[in-house]
């Protein structure tokens, strides 16, 4: 955009618009102009939902649309083109466990989790990532996936071992879906690795 020649940089955005509605380098260049001056989010979200349109990959794109969203309060719609940015990028681990974490803000728990799986798919061991899905398995009151997250979380975190607090919430989770076999295992590790304890007994 050329700051001194707005309405030129529009007149030639709307040319290449006629010849391609969401020519994508044209839409980026009428999203700088609105930026530069200082126009409402509203005209951003028009010039970069053009951007994307045309330019499904452009994760830039989607990352400036997912912030201007953010700015109206749009959270679902924030966090949606967030995911699209993390379709562009799904190596980027931080990114994936960000949007992860506004699914859970807006109390979509299982597509969390589903999101948070796909990154441990290619990190299993990722202390971060298990402790997010814990938190929205817990959340969303999911108690399977919560003894899934728990019991990875116990094989990748070796202070968990001497942890009454995780007993007692692994149990916990085991009998409110009446899991016998969970309650069976993780009652008889407690006792064994914290043999002194006598509400772990109990």
């Amino acid at each position: 955009v050329n700051r001194s020649d707005f309405k030129g940089a529009r007149d030639r955005a709307e040319r290449a618009f006629r010849q391609y509605p969401n020519q994508p380098a044209a839409a980026i260049c009428l999203s700088r102009l609105f930026e530069a001056t200082r126009q409402p989010a509203d005209s951003q979200i028009y010039a970069l939902e053009k951007s994307v349109r045309g330019d499904s990959l452009n994760a830039r794109a989607w990352e400036q649309l997912s912030q201007q969203y953010q700015e109206k309060g749009d959270t679902l719609r924030a966090d949606s083109a967030a995911e699209h940015q993390l379709d562009a990028t799904p190596n980027d681990l931080n990114l994936r466990q960000r949007v992860a974490a506004g699914w859970i803000i807006v109390k979509h728990y299982q597509h969390a989790v589903d999101i948070i799986d796909e990154g441990l798919k290619m990190n299993p061991v990722d202390q971060t990532s298990l402790r997010l899905k814990l938190q929205a398995c817990t959340d969303g009151e999911l108690w399977g996936c919560a003894i899934t997250a728990l019991s990875a979380l116990y094989e990748v975190d070796s202070s968990l071992v001497s942890d009454s607090i995780f007993y007692t919430k692994i149990f916990s989770a085991a009998q409110t879906i009446n899991d016998t076999a969970a309650m069976l295992k993780w009652s008889g590790l407690a006792v064994k690795k914290i043999p002194n304890s006598a509400s772990l007994w109990r």
